[in-house]
């Protein structure tokens, strides 16, 4: 994949623009001379998060993995037009054939969809943005989005304690009207200072 395409691609999923790296957080890429990409993870802190992904294009293989604790991994590896998985649920599965292009841009879209819905908690790239919060760092999904105006805010029937509005933080008691959803909160000031994206 091209820097144009993976931007593009970026774009079309309504992928927070600040949400790319800084060199301490965030989404980061790396290319070659040719403008082809060779390296995509998240930066936590200035270190690569627990998915990477590296790819050598002029030989058409890559690889991406997924650390799941410092003495284990799950690898997806490209090679020859074919992928093959090494993790505990492809145990006997054959590698399975598919191009060089789709199988970069299903990496590109999956490293994308780390990036989460502040309310349902969809990955962007199963269910893309449709708003923005103020600081570009955030956003709601289509469903969610249109939720707000179809689903009036509502305080909680019964005590359960604070909640906390997942963009500003603040905690809010249980009579406080909020937007709530399976993974995320969000406060009324927050929820209208959210704008569509463009």
């Amino acid at each position: 994949m091209i820097r144009e395409s993976v931007q593009d691609l970026a774009q079309g999923l309504g992928f927070p623009a600040r949400q790319w790296s800084d060199g301490q957080q965030g989404l980061h890429a790396r290319y070659d001379h040719r403008d082809r990409l060779t390296e995509m993870h998240w930066l936590v802190d200035g270190a690569p998060g627990r998915r990477r992904l590296r790819l050598l294009p002029d030989q058409k293989t890559g690889e991406l993995v997924v650390r799941l604790d410092a003495e284990r991994e799950d690898r997806e590896v490209y090679a020859g037009g074919r992928v093959e998985a090494f993790d505990a649920w492809s145990d006997n599965q054959r590698p399975r054939s598919m191009g060089w292009g789709a199988w970069t841009r299903r990496c590109v879209a999956s490293l994308l969809g780390q990036h989460r819905c502040l309310l349902c908690g969809e990955g962007i790239n199963q269910c893309p943005a449709a708003a923005h919060t103020p600081d570009d760092l955030s956003h709601l999904c289509r469903p969610c989005w249109k939720s707000l105006e179809a689903q009036a805010p509502h305080a909680r029937a019964w005590p359960l304690g604070e909640r906390v509005c997942r963009v500003c933080r603040e905690s809010f008691g249980d009579d406080a009207l909020m937007h709530e959803r399976r993974s995320g909160k969000l406060c009324l000031p927050c929820a209208e200072a959210l704008r569509p994206v463009v």
